[in-house]
């Protein structure tokens, strides 16, 4: 039986209904506007300015006694807070005020390069999505886990033609990047340009901007002009030139070393500036505030450690011994530990948007054969992946998220997915008994064909869920293997087909089924690992692009999505994850995590009692 948390997920869909209420207001001829409207009974003083930091410490290692940092000379005590700490206060007033100052030590990742314009992963994304800006942002101001439309990003407002096909931004003055040049439309031209043709390049960015810019123009510094392939509707394209991918560089950059020059440095326009000197690779890099950021106010933070550990045993053990002040993956059993142990440990969890799932290689036997992707659809024992790599805690959903997509696709609840569809009963019986059948149309006989694992990394939770997958295949009637690899070598494999198959966390999602669709299904897409190359699939997807009704797209995707489940997509889902935020009670704020949100942390603060402030 699925164990989920029932009063989050209705609490959860409650969101995700609200949420297309709340885009709807963007409109396509939407602009946007930094001014808020205080709902406090007292406000500050206007707009003061935290004062420049103090010299920077070192953060404290892990495995490591706590050092002390910084001494913050700006805290609430001693000097009014600003215009965005008031607006942080009127969303989450019981956070409280929030204080400037300290030094933010959390988890980060083995990022081996900090290019965004190459095919990286997400430990690169939580740097550069501190140390970039993309034209326009998701909207933090709501519920944990969801957001609402998008605000002003080095673009501070827009508008549409009529029909839809052109979009003009005019774009913030005063802006510099973090090496002291002026940011223009230039930059932003080169920047999206490179997106839509990054040869040999496999930017994430290039699936949220490729399927809809045709061209860019820059008629003047502080304006840029998209021309759409079509009338694409303003929610999905600005949801997609909000995602924490398509981020602005520098033309410099661009015209000059390209997307090897960034692989060491970052040109961007964010709120932390990144030295390559503070990073330790391996062990931590290190952020500092960027004193010339063009919003008044962020960050709060002084700057930000993220320290790289090798296993979630040690990671959790800096988080008890408070060497790091958050965690976000302790297991439900390790949660229930620490919080009972510690009074002033804190827990949030909602709904995340990342999917695991086993991904097929169709470009060779034996997940070429339609029938055999569709055994192994009905085969796998979903529950087994929830238990050994969820811990137990996850939700039940296909490509199309119930909650997060209302009003797509043919599963409109996790108990109608549940109790509907074959493959994900709790019961197997029948399932099994139509995979078998299957097995035996499909052409193979006993013992099935080999099929090579390659697990996304060599860490114990990614063999694992290989190891799930190879005892349900054997089980099925298929020679198995594992081979093992580091994660770029992995991501390599996918990309060139030297693979069978392999369970892939990932797939986060946005609002709308678009994201998913171009960057995992069209053959162009940053993610078709699977190789799928479908010229009506492929047809579908480009006029679903272009389709600005909301009735109009929901016949159309549930379409795509019948077209997926009849041709058995070769992703198939095994769950949805739960997002659990471990933290200290003086750690403020909020993230966003999953689905290439933006997670800029600029808004993250800590109370005076901090380890991070003394």
């Amino acid at each position: 039986m699925f164990r989920f948390n029932k009063g989050l997920w209705m609490r959860f869909t409650m969101f995700g209904s609200a949420l297309l209420l709340l885009v709807g207001a963007i409109g396509a001829c939407s602009g946007g506007s930094d001014e808020v409207t205080s709902k406090a009974q007292q406000k500050p003083a206007d707009a003061a300015q935290p004062a420049a930091a103090a010299a920077s410490g070192e953060a404290a290692q892990p495995g490591k006694a706590v050092g002390t940092t910084k001494t913050t000379e700006v805290t609430q005590s001693n000097a009014a807070p600003s215009a965005a700490a008031q607006e942080q206060f009127d969303a989450w007033p019981e956070d409280g005020m929030p204080e400037y100052g300290g030094s933010f030590r959390t988890v980060g990742g083995g990022m081996g390069s900090l290019s965004y314009l190459m095919n990286v992963n997400s430990a690169t994304n939580n740097v550069t999505n501190k140390t970039y800006n993309p034209l326009v942002r998701f909207d933090y101001r709501n519920a944990y886990g969801q957001w609402s439309g998008v605000r002003p990003g080095l673009a501070e407002k827009w508008e549409s033609s009529s029909d839809g096909t052109v979009w003009t931004f005019t774009l913030r003055k005063g802006v510099k990047f973090h090496d002291g040049s002026a940011f223009t439309s230039a930059d932003v031209k080169a920047t999206l340009d490179f997106f839509m043709d990054p040869g040999d390049f496999g930017p994430p960015g290039r699936s949220y901007v490729q399927p809809y810019v045709k061209s860019v123009e820059a008629p003047d510094d502080y304006t840029v002009v998209l021309n759409l392939f079509g009338p694409t509707p303003g929610e999905t394209l600005l949801a997609s030139l909000a995602v924490g991918w398509v981020l602005i560089t520098s033309e410099a950059v661009i015209n000059g070393g390209g997307p090897e020059a960034l692989k060491t440095k970052s040109v961007g326009t964010g709120p932390f500036i990144f030295s390559d000197d503070k990073w330790e690779r391996g062990i931590r890099v290190v952020l500092e505030r960027n004193p010339d950021y063009w919003e008044p106010g962020i960050p709060f933070l002084d700057d930000q450690t993220q320290f790289v550990f090798q296993d979630k045993a040690s990671q959790v053990a800096a988080f008890e011994t408070k060497r790091i002040d958050d965690t976000r993956t302790a297991s439900p059993r390790q949660i229930r530990e620490l919080l009972k142990r510690h009074s002033t440990a804190e827990l949030v969890e909602f709904p995340g948007t990342g999917t695991t799932y086993v991904l097929m290689n169709v470009k060779k036997p034996p997940f070429d054969n339609k029938k055999v992707r569709q055994a192994v659809y009905l085969w796998l024992d979903r529950q087994a992946y929830i238990d050994k790599l969820a811990d137990g805690s996850a939700f039940a959903g296909e490509w199309i998220f119930p909650g997060l997509h209302t009003g797509y696709g043919h599963h409109a609840t996790e108990k109608d997915l549940l109790e509907n569809n074959l493959a994900w009963r709790a019961d197997k019986t029948e399932a099994r008994k139509k995979a078998k059948e299957l097995m035996a149309e499909s052409g193979y006989t006993l013992p099935g064909p080999q099929v090579f694992l390659v697990p996304k990394g060599t860490a114990s939770s990614a063999v694992m869920g290989q190891q799930i997958l190879e005892a349900q295949l054997e089980e099925l009637g298929f020679d198995v293997e594992i081979k093992a690899m580091e994660k770029l070598a992995a991501t390599v494999a996918y990309r060139e087909g030297n693979y069978g198959a392999t369970v892939y966390g990932g797939g986060g999602q946005t609002y709308d089924p678009a994201s998913t669709l171009n960057r995992y299904v069209h053959p162009n897409g940053q993610r078709n690992y699977s190789g799928i190359s479908d010229p009506t699939l492929e047809k579908m997807i480009a006029d679903f692009n272009v389709t600005p009704d909301p009735k109009k797209r929901t016949a159309m995707v549930n379409k795509i999505d019948k077209y997926l489940q009849d041709n058995a997509w070769p992703m198939m889902p095994l769950y949805r994850s739960a997002v659990r935020w471990l933290r200290w009670d003086y750690l403020r704020g909020r993230f966003f995590m999953g689905g290439s949100i933006n997670t800029f942390d600029d808004r993250i603060w800590l109370k005076s009692h901090a380890p991070g402030r003394n």
